[in-house]
């Protein structure tokens, strides 16, 4: 899709969304939640252009060349997050912590949830990578339910991967 000026970035959606989600929270909760944010944002930065077309490719790299401190995020718009999202609740992205992975899935649908409700992406143009990343949600929660019965029956610390 072409930039527009009625569109807002990836980073103005992140900012109001994590802002939003860190109104009136504390403690380990809003540690949780912050975490959160940088990963995605590092993520975004390192595996973003992986869903881009070859000529928003080109605009990201001339970005980079200028300014490349969050250039993913400054220039492109909420259907380009949806195409790469699922990487981020997989390996290397996904947390292994079990309290910190459960925020993260949990963060990634609400956030998706607040594109579609907004209407920053219009759902039959991304419905592919939206059941890709509904796919990939429902295996990192199964993942977790193991790691969470493991955990409690003392079998491990660690997530199994």
């Amino acid at each position: 899709m072409r930039m527009t000026a009625l569109r807002p970035t990836i980073s103005g959606i992140l900012r109001a969304f994590f802002d939003e989600r860190m109104q009136g929270t504390s403690g380990v909760r809003l540690q949780r939640i912050r975490r959160t944010e940088v990963r995605l944002r590092a993520f975004l930065e390192n595996e973003g252009e992986r869903g881009l077309v070859p000529a928003d490719l080109a605009l990201l790299a001339a970005e980079r060349q200028i300014q490349p401190a969050d250039a993913f995020c400054r220039l492109m718009h909420a259907d380009d997050l949806v195409f790469v999202l699922f990487a981020f609740v997989e390996e290397p992205w996904l947390e292994r912590e079990i309290l910190d992975r459960r925020m993260q899935l949990a963060l990634v649908e609400k956030l998706v949830a607040r594109l579609l409700l907004r209407g920053l992406v219009d759902r039959e143009e991304v419905i592919c990578p939206l059941l890709d990343l509904r796919n990939r949600l429902d295996v990192a929660r199964r993942q977790l339910r193991v790691d969470v019965d493991r955990r409690r029956r003392g079998m491990s610390d660690t997530p199994s991967r």
